[in-house]
């Protein structure tokens, strides 16, 4: 027979009857049974029987046929109880059939739950995709907004060499008008020069032309006043 824990229902038929079990029974009385259908070994049906406590070989006993496997190992039991403890097994069937409906109580109880799991699972799965619907046309738009800011930085960087080369052609145009202007101002300076002495000069020319008209007008008055006196001296001779 394989080892290990009995099944869940047995395990907890047994578990439950234990204190009952160990009262009603008689381990030496059932030990042969379970030894020929290979519930317990040699070994260990020779270290029950040599136990002399009865409540001692009853807890080796059972405590063996709870880890006695998940098979048949219960059946056996069961099936050693129907000669000499009808009643114990007629508890024990009870009990058996009561836990298995608790089982399936629980096991419906399970399948709904896992069916309400499964619901919210799809629905967990549909919002996922809503979600992972959204995500795409974010990162679309993303990628939209990254060509558009892409592109408005080459916009940008062509303005800016545009205004870099319009402000060159404007230094260079207002240094153009500067130098323009200065030579214009020299211009205007030297003619503003040219026309004061020019001015200068005429005046100077007419001053001087006056006083040489008032030189020779009191030249000529001398001249004239003092043949006039020669006239009269000599009138006074004669």
């Amino acid at each position: 027979m394989s080892r290990g824990r009995l099944k869940p229902n047995d395990y907890k038929c047994i578990q439950d009857n234990f204190i009952f079990l160990k009262k009603e029974l008689e381990a030496r009385h059932l030990i042969d049974f379970l030894f020929q259908h290979g519930v317990i070994s040699l070994e260990e049906k020779e270290h029950i029987g040599i136990k002399e406590n009865k409540d001692a070989r009853n807890d080796l006993l059972l405590t063996l046929i709870l880890n006695a496997g998940p098979g048949d190992a219960f059946n056996y039991f069961l099936l050693s109880l129907e000669d000499r403890y009808r009643h114990v097994l007629t508890k024990l069937k009870g009990h058996s059939y009561s836990v298995q409906q608790q089982f399936h109580q629980e096991k419906n109880v399970l399948l709904e739950k896992l069916g309400h799991s499964h619901s919210l699972l799809q629905q967990f799965q549909q919002e996922k995709n809503v979600l992972l619907n959204k995500l795409d046309n974010l990162t679309s738009q993303l990628q939209i907004s990254q060509g558009e800011v892409e592109k408005l930085e080459h916009e940008k960087a062509q303005i800016e060499m545009q205004n870099t080369k319009f402000q060159d052609e404007l230094d260079q145009v207002c240094d153009s008008c500067k130098q323009k202007i200065e030579k214009k101002k020299a211009k205007l300076c030297v003619m503003a020069t040219r026309t004061a002495t020019e001015k200068a000069l005429a005046l100077l020319k007419w001053v001087t032309c006056g006083a040489l008209v008032n030189v020779f007008f009191n030249i000529c008055i001398v001249t004239i006043f003092t043949t006039f006196q020669v006239l009269v001296i000599c009138i006074k001779q004669h």
